[in-house]
C-alpha cells in the first residue's frame, strides 16, 4: 500500500527536520501576510474564527470542559466532519459522560460541525505554529486527539506527543493525486506519522 512507506518509525534528524518546516512555514505566513491583512479588511469571511485560529479559546468551551479531559476530534472541512459523524455517535453511546470537542480549518466544516455533530464545543483548528499549538493543547488538555484522514499538521502533533496527549489518525488515505506531493515530505512525514499511537488508513474497499 502507498501509505506503509510513509509509517517507518525513525528519529534520525527529527528534530532539526521540524526546524526547517518552522523556518519554512514562517517564511511562507511573512510572504502571504499582506495579502491576508488585505482581505481582512475588505471580506469579513476572513475573520471568521481569527481568534481562534491564534490560539484564543472562547471562555464558554472552558465553562463546558469543566476542567475534563475532552476527545479532541479535528475534522478539516465538510467531508470529514461527515467521516467524524458514526465514530462521535459511537463514543457518545459508549462513554455518554465524556466531554467532545471538534476542531475544523474552513468556515463551511465548522457550520456543518456545529449543525450535525452532537458535541460539546466546536472550534477552529489553530495555525500550527508550536507555542500557539501548545498554548490550545494545554488550555485543552486532550485525553486524546483524532484526526480525521489524511490532515497533517506536524507541530500540532508534535506538540500533543510532547504534552502526553495520544494521537490518532482514522480513516487515513493518499490519494494517487496526490501520492507525488507526500513523496517530496516523506521524511518530515516519517517524523510526524511516528509521533502518532495508531494509525488506521482507509483499505481498496473502504
Amino acid at each position: 500500500m502507498k501509505f506503509n512507506q510513509f509509517l517507518i518509525t525513525t528519529n534520525f534528524k527529527a528534530l532539526s527536520l521540524i526546524y526547517l518546516y518552522n523556518i519554512i512555514l514562517i517564511l511562507v505566513i511573512l510572504l502571504l501576510l499582506p495579502a491576508f491583512l488585505i482581505k481582512l479588511i475588505i471580506d469579513r469571511r476572513y475573520r471568521r474564527g481569527l481568534l481562534e485560529r491564534l490560539g484564543s479559546i472562547p471562555a464558554k468551551v472552558d465553562s463546558v470542559l469543566k476542567g475534563e479531559r475532552p476527545v479532541w476530534f479535528h475534522a478539516a472541512s465538510v467531508g470529514e466532519v461527515n467521516a467524524s459523524v458514526k465514530l462521535i455517535s459511537a463514543i457518545k453511546a459508549r462513554w455518554p459522560e465524556k466531554k467532545i470537542i471538534v476542531s475544523t480549518f474552513t468556515a463551511t466544516g465548522n457550520a456543518m460541525a456545529r449543525e450535525k455533530l452532537e458535541v460539546d464545543a466546536v472550534i477552529y483548528l489553530p495555525i500550527d505554529i508550536p507555542f500557539i499549538v501548545r498554548k490550545v493543547i494545554e488550555r485543552l488538555n486532550p485525553a486524546v486527539l483524532i484526526i480525521m484522514e489524511t490532515e497533517i499538521w506536524p507541530n500540532l502533533i508534535n506538540e500533543a506527543k510532547a504534552l502526553n496527549a495520544p494521537v490518532v489518525l482514522v480513516n487515513g488515505r493518499i490519494s494517487d493525486s496526490s501520492y507525488g506531493k507526500y513523496r517530496i515530505i516523506k521524511s518530515l512525514l516519517r517524523v510526524v506519522f511516528s509521533k502518532m499511537s495508531l494509525i488506521m488508513t482507509q483499505s481498496d474497499e473502504y
